[in-house]
């Protein structure tokens, strides 16, 4: 004599189409689902991105001193390495003008 195994919906307890992988917080959960409880779960829902999750940048304000730009901590270093030196060059050229003058 065979037998069969049949996976029921959770839900409803028609046949299961699928099982799916839920994972909310912390926590892992399985749950089999037919067609029509499937379709449910998928409309309205977004594929998952691989990566960090994306996060609003702030607002970069033009034509003030007090500009923010979110930089990471290497590009910072730099960035303000080549401020110092462009600063160091401009007065040494505003120091040769004087003495030309």
């Amino acid at each position: 004599m065979a037998q069969a195994l049949v996976v029921v919906c959770d839900v409803c307890g028609l046949p299961a189409v699928e099982t799916v992988s839920l994972k909310v917080s912390a926590r892992s959960y399985q749950k089999d689902v037919c067609q029509k409880h499937l379709d449910e779960m998928i409309q309205g829902a977004r594929a998952p991105r691989r990566g960090r999750p994306r996060t609003k940048s702030a607002p970069v304000l033009t034509g003030t001193k007090g500009a923010a730009k979110r930089t990471t901590s290497a590009k910072r270093k730099t960035s303000a390495k080549r401020k110092t030196s462009a600063k160091r060059k401009t007065s040494a050229k505003r120091t040769a003008r004087k003495k030309a003058s």
